[in-house]
């Protein structure tokens, strides 16, 4: 975007970042020899391991004016629910990122975004 669209992002904050569920999760129990094989039934707990799907669920809060940027994040897998005898997406690690817009040549703050950039964010766009 520097190049194309004068402006630079930097980020101004890495806040509440967290792994959600522990008491779910069961780091500590080696109970892997009762799992079903299915991975929707792998298991009832909410952990993440090698070569499973990861779901990542973004959203874009635009403050000051467009200006900045928060970057809502959720990291999501499958676990089975007993309650509900389904698999369902659970919360592994949840954060937020704050970026801020400046001018490219300037290097001072800017609310000069491009329009396909904000229709991206916002779920539309080609580009």
């Amino acid at each position: 975007m520097e190049a194309e669209d004068n402006v630079v992002w930097v980020v101004t904050g890495v806040d509440d970042f967290e792994l959600c569920n522990l008491g779910e999760a069961r780091w500590e129990d080696d109970q892997s020899d009762d799992l079903i094989a299915d991975e929707a039934r792998e298991s009832s707990s909410v952990q993440c391991t090698p070569g499973r799907s990861v779901t990542v669920k973004t959203n874009f809060v635009s403050k000051r004016g467009g200006m900045v940027l928060e970057c809502n994040q959720m990291l999501l897998v499958p676990a089975w629910d007993d309650a509900m005898n389904a698999c369902r997406n659970r919360r592994l690690a949840q954060g937020k990122i704050s970026i801020m817009a400046l001018d490219a040549k300037k290097r001072r703050p800017t609310r000069n975004i491009p329009q396909w950039f904000i229709d991206k964010i916002n779920g539309g766009g080609d580009n």
